[in-house]
């Protein structure tokens, strides 16, 4: 019986000492931030294009679960462009968008796993194309965010993005950014 009770008492102190505090996540907050990390761009499915990704975004929360968010993001998809006459003409060496859409929170106390769709609008630059192209897109967003406090927050956000009419071209444009972001209103 007092193994019973020990384990019993173990358990509750073990329940207690885990419990989560009050979650962080609440509705009707906003939030504003940047992102740095990097971008890899599939042209043809035979060349790959590392290079910088970056951008800006906000988010509204409508509920404890759902947030409406926009971006705008960048990224330069080959740092070192070399053009030729005998190059293909449909290498960007930038690229620009930006995208609304509904993400999915996970709440877990301070960290914050996340998903969810966008949809917007890319502008490619540069590079061997004779212009800008501006494509209609969407993305997909896995991530998850770290709550320092009430007001701050970092965390690692993956988006891969989709060129709705030149999937041929453009099969794969990923992107992976370590984010900060300002949090308010309740």
């Amino acid at each position: 019986m007092r193994a019973v009770v020990a384990a019993l008492t173990a358990l509750t102190a073990l329940a207690v000492v885990l419990a989560p505090a009050t979650a962080l996540a609440w509705e009707r907050s906003q939030g504003f931030g940047a992102d740095v990390g990097f971008a890899m761009l599939s042209v043809n499915n035979e060349a790959q294009e590392l290079g910088v990704a970056y951008g800006l975004h906000y988010s509204l929360a409508l509920t404890d679960q759902f947030d409406f968010v926009g971006e705008l993001g960048g990224a330069t998809v080959d740092l070192k462009p070399i053009v030729t006459a005998l190059s293909p003409m449909d290498r960007p060496a930038q690229m620009w968008n930006t995208d609304v859409g509904v993400i999915y929170k996970l709440d877990i106390v301070q960290f914050v796993p996340y998903f969810g769709a966008l949809a917007g609008g890319y502008v490619l630059t540069g590079g061997s194309l004779p212009n800008a192209r501006v494509l209609p897109g969407g993305e997909i967003a896995v991530g998850g965010d770290y709550l320092l406090t009430r007001r701050w927050a970092v965390g690692l956000s993956i988006r891969e993005h989709f060129l709705f009419t030149d999937l041929g071209t453009y099969p794969s444009y990923l992107t992976v950014t370590g984010r900060i972001e300002l949090n308010w209103g309740m």
